[in-house]
């Protein structure tokens, strides 16, 4: 990983939070674009400056996504889910080297039970594994807040 050089996007949320302890040296998209709200729109950018950012890079760690789950499933968010969730996913995927696409856990849920956060997710794994053949899915779980309070067991 030496002199590899990251695109991160997403770089606002939790994991990358977290993720910029450990590749300080990442470039993380939002740090370049003008600050919008916490959640991330793909409206809120402009894809040829994220094109050009991802040519500088090897590998692009792509985070950003709509992920308040309850907003997703609203009527009137469907369309600015999937342009996030997907058309970003699908821009990166054909623009990128190399690319780790963080999915969850919720996308592979039984199809009756996929709401539109998770069908996105789902969807955005689809054009990931469209792009190129260096491409990575890396499918994450998270615990809720409320249950920090349990110990798991260590052996």
């Amino acid at each position: 990983m030496s002199g590899e050089r990251f695109l991160v996007t997403g770089g606002n949320g939790r994991m990358a939070k977290v993720l910029r302890e450990y590749l300080p040296g990442a470039t993380y998209f939002e740090d370049y674009v003008e600050p919008w709200s916490s959640d991330y729109m793909y409206d809120d950018c402009s894809p040829l400056r994220l094109a050009e950012l991802i040519e500088k890079h090897d590998t692009v760690i792509h985070l950003a996504a709509c992920t308040d789950v309850d907003r997703c499933d609203e009527p009137f968010s469907a369309e600015e889910v999937a342009e996030t969730n997907v058309g970003l996913t699908e821009l990166i995927a054909n623009t990128a080297r190399r690319m780790i696409y963080v999915s969850t856990y919720y996308a592979h849920a039984l199809s009756s039970e996929m709401g539109a956060y998770a069908l996105s997710k789902r969807w955005g794994e689809i054009v990931t594994c469209n792009g190129k053949a260096d491409h990575k899915i890396l499918v994450v779980g998270y615990i809720p807040v409320s249950y920090t309070h349990l110990t798991l067991p260590t052996n």
